[in-house]
């Protein structure tokens, strides 16, 4: 800004707008030009406390989170959904009513599986254990069906349940986050037995001295996880494919659970055999695996609630006509695993760089507190130096930008519009 001088023929600006330089005149007002600076800075100091607040703001991490969308009921069992358990949100009554159905289906020798590892995600006291132990009274799901068991181990687990000669059983630990975190336990085989349960219906395993445990059943299993919790259940013991196989239903944010108790008989009390499953089911598996970029394996879950909720239904057949519900949670569940991912760290810093990403990434763009950081993902509880030194690795590795505000440092996930910004800067410094 040319403020003393030749006047220029430049377009007008903001400096012309208050009479400050009279477009006709060869000189400035200098009094209009103290005035016009000093608006400027009462302007540019408003804006610069509105920008502080903005990004002091607290902000809920799963901010906006809405439930599943109800185009994913299906049949009788959405109609249970609808009448005994809508005070649960989707995410969590209808995803327990699925898990409790899986243990009613008898294993035929169909071509598509059963059952179901069923996680319900959600704030702490949000109603995950009621809605599930309301959803299995409703199927009348019970002992022996159900296991409502907390494993310590998989040997435990698998000598518990035993020779049940394949018929189906739903294991319901309480909290299913303490059975996950027992496979981060070294050595622990775990996470590879239940990602062969998932599978086969038998399995043997030979533990200390010798000794040989066997089971024979088609297990389903449910059990909730706390949201904070997500990524510590979900290490990285279970990146080798356990996550790929469980459904997640998400508590929507705004979701309060009060407490009322159920009434009137349960809903279902029979078990049912599985349906025939027609060819075009896997015409239709086959175009929406070309035409959208669904998980195969989000896919194959997809198409073994669509056989629980047909069976359920005494339908003879599965038919491509059917399947609009599955696709319908397929979509679901695609996107909430972009919100809902395990932690593939296998060191602190790995872990809690996961955990930092994971969790700016939610802010889209914006920037956040550093110390707001380490709160919300409990960074030191690893300790005050291995937490400043991952978040500073990210801030050096370009991960993550940071900037101050008074004495606040505020950081934010760099996006690809931050780095298309700074490859233009550039170009536009080599032009200069």
């Amino acid at each position: 800004m040319n403020l003393g001088g030749k006047q220029r023929s430049a377009p007008e600006s903001r400096v012309n707008d208050g009479g400050v330089w009279p477009i006709d005149s060869q000189k400035s007002d200098p009094l209009k030009i103290v005035a016009f600076a000093e608006q400027q800075f009462r302007d540019l100091k408003t804006e610069i406390v509105q920008a502080q607040r903005a990004v002091e703001a607290p902000v809920e991490p799963n901010f906006g989170i809405r439930d599943a969308p109800e185009t994913i009921l299906d049949g009788r069992l959405g109609d249970i959904y609808q009448k005994r358990l809508r005070d649960f949100p989707v995410g969590l009554g209808y995803f327990a009513l699925l898990a409790a159905g899986a243990a009613l289906v008898r294993p035929g020798s169909g071509p598509i599986r059963t059952n179901l590892f069923v996680a319900q995600v959600g704030k702490v006291g949000c109603g995950k254990t009621q809605s599930s132990e309301r959803a299995n009274y409703l199927m009348d799901v019970k002992p022996p069906l159900l296991l409502p068991l907390k494993a310590g181990s998989v040997e435990g687990l698998l000598a518990q349940i035993g020779d049940r000669t394949g018929h189906s059983i739903l294991f319901a630990p309480e909290e299913l986050s303490h059975t996950l975190e027992k496979m981060m336990i070294p050595n622990n085989c775990f996470a590879q037995v239940l990602n062969s349960i998932f599978y086969r219906d038998a399995e043997d395993l030979v533990v200390a001295a010798g000794k040989k445990v066997s089971f024979n059943c088609r297990l389903s299993i449910i059990g909730g996880i706390p949201e904070d919790k997500f990524e510590e259940s979900f290490g990285s013991a279970s990146t080798g494919g356990l996550y790929s196989r469980f459904l997640f239903g998400l508590s929507p944010t705004d979701f309060v659970y009060d407490y009322h108790p159920l009434e009137g008989p349960p809903a279902f009390t029979d078990q049912l055999e599985e349906c025939r499953v027609n060819g075009d089911v896997w015409e239709s598996l086959a175009a929406i695996s070309k035409n959208e970029q669904i998980d195969r394996r989000v896919l194959e879950i997809s198409l073994r609630v669509a056989a629980i909720c047909a069976a359920l239904d005494g339908r003879d057949e599965l038919r491509a006509l059917d399947l609009e519900p599955a696709w319908e949670l397929a979509r679901y569940q695609s996107r909430i695993r972009g919100l809902l991912k395990p932690n593939g760290g296998r060191t602190f810093e790995g872990i809690l760089a996961h955990k930092f990403l994971t969790h700016l990434a939610r802010f889209e763009g914006r920037f956040v507190g550093r110390r707001d950081l380490m709160k919300a993902t409990r960074a030191y509880d690893y300790g005050l130096s291995i937490a400043d030194r991952a978040l500073d690795t990210l801030i050096c590795n370009g991960d993550v930008a940071k900037t101050t505000v008074g004495k606040k440092e505020l950081v934010k996930l760099v996006t690809h519009d931050d780095e298309n910004r700074e490859l233009l800067d550039s170009i536009a410094g080599a032009i200069e």
